[in-house]
């Protein structure tokens, strides 16, 4: 998904209290939680870009990913980076808009189920060079109206290992649990009405570009305006 073009301005808060340790920005904040099961991963609360009052939960391994600030270079104000990568090489964006791509990518999308959660994962392949660059996880709603969590996982694309990376940001996302949200209700169906408003525009927008294609399209192929 599209980068943000705008510099975060961060808050660079720390702050210790008895639920765990809170670190935020302007837009996006997180809360570091004791493991609550027998994997003794860490427990992460955070709140969505696509609106702050959703809040979500996900379990990582600390000797895998490591959160880090990304300072206007994402859309999201964290994410995950992989610490057996190159840094930046295998990361994961949580709870991101997903509206905007910079380019065009040949999409594939399969169910996602895990214990925690059940979602669709997006495969994003570049059609030029055939490699795939990108996966976005769509979480199911949890039967409350609440919108959707996207998660995207860039892929290491300089011959690091894409199997292993793509294998840890499943285990990842498959920890995924909805934990609350803040707002009203008027200000959820707000929310809700707009998503469904940029639904509607992406999908006329990718009717028009199959009318052009059609339009384009060289003679003798059968396909017809």
């Amino acid at each position: 998904m599209k980068k943000s073009i705008t510099v975060i301005s961060l808050l660079a808060l720390l702050l210790t209290s008895c639920g765990g340790q809170k670190f935020a920005t302007s837009g996006q904040n997180y809360e570091l939680l004791p493991a609550d099961d027998t994997t003794g991963w860490t427990v992460v609360k955070m709140n969505s870009v696509l609106t702050e009052n959703l809040y979500f939960k996900l379990r990582f391994d600390p000797t895998f990913w490591e959160i880090k600030e990304s300072k206007g270079d994402y859309i999201t104000n964290f994410y995950f980076d992989h610490v057996g990568y190159e840094d930046g090489t295998c990361i994961v964006l949580p709870g991101m808009k997903g509206y905007e791509l910079e380019k065009e990518y040949t999409v594939s999308q399969w169910a996602f189920r895990s214990d925690r959660t059940s979602g669709i994962d997006y495969e994003f392949m570049n059609p030029v060079t055939g490699i795939i660059e990108m996966r976005v996880f769509e979480t199911s709603s949890n039967g409350e109206g609440m919108p959707a969590s996207l998660f995207e996982l860039h892929l290491p694309t300089d011959g690091q290992d894409q199997a292993q990376c793509y294998n840890d940001y499943q285990q990842l996302i498959g920890t995924y649990t909805f934990d609350h949200y803040e707002g009203t209700p008027e200000e959820l169906k707000t929310i809700l009405l707009n998503l469904e408003e940029i639904k509607k525009q992406n999908a006329a927008a990718e009717k028009q570009k199959e009318l052009e294609q059609i339009k384009t399209a060289p003679s003798g192929t059968g396909e017809t305006v």
